[in-house]
């Protein structure tokens, strides 16, 4: 499966894979969504009134509530990953200009 980054320069990768974490943590955020209707539709089922009934309700409730943490961990993760990598685009930008003006300097020494 490719990537979709198609050019090498340094900063268009910074971009590309900026790029590609926002739209993974679209789906990500879209999941948790998902995850937290699906726990609220499982809150709203009705379970027989004896004891097999609670421990479906308990084993459903158990399950949902951790799918729903994992999803909420893996979207913060994201959230921090998306944070890191825009701070390294910037970086990546001050240092390509830089080198933009050293060239230039360069140039006009020429």
């Amino acid at each position: 499966m490719g990537t979709g980054i198609e050019n090498a320069d340094a900063g268009h990768v910074a971009d590309e894979v900026a790029s590609i974490l926002n739209r993974v943590d679209d789906v990500a955020h879209k999941a948790l969504g998902l995850a937290e209707r699906f726990y609220e539709a499982a809150a709203g089922v009705r379970y027989p009134d004896d004891a097999s009934g609670e421990n479906a309700r308990a084993v459903l409730q158990s399950h949902t509530e951790n799918r729903v943490g994992q999803m909420d961990s893996v979207v913060a993760r994201l959230d921090g990953l998306i944070a890191k990598t825009r701070a390294g685009v910037g970086v990546q930008r001050e240092q390509d200009g830089a080198s933009a003006e050293g060239l230039a300097e360069v140039a006009r020494e020429i």
